[in-house]
């Protein structure tokens, strides 16, 4: 029987997308409830050693948020399955994230039933 961590499901959003510049707050306004984003581990990130970046359409586009990221990224570790499909895009007034992008992190147990 799967434990609780291989099958969990995270509600998240995607954050430091200023960051990352013009480019990547349009891909996440441009994003589609049910699309996938792949999860990058970056274990050499000196500000967060848990950190997991966001890729979108092959364009990184920000992180997992510190209050999530330890449990996708000790899954990622393992090898696990872990799938990122996105709930709503992110909402973009005049070059500011007045609503970030929301995701649904799967752990484990294969692709998620939508």
């Amino acid at each position: 029987m799967p434990t609780l961590l291989e099958t969990a499901e995270i509600p998240t959003v995607i954050v430091g997308t200023r960051w990352r510049g013009d480019r990547a707050l349009a891909a996440i306004a441009g994003m589609k409830p049910g699309e996938t984003v792949q999860l990058v581990r970056d274990s050499g990130n000196k500000h967060d050693a848990w950190a997991v970046a966001c890729h979108y359409r092959g364009m990184h586009v920000g992180y997992v948020p510190r209050q999530a990221n330890m449990p996708v990224a000790s899954a990622l570790d393992r090898g696990a399955v872990v799938t990122a499909i996105v709930e709503a895009p992110a909402q973009i007034v005049r070059g500011y994230i007045k609503a970030e992008a929301r995701l649904r992190i799967y752990l484990g147990g294969g692709e998620p039933q939508l």
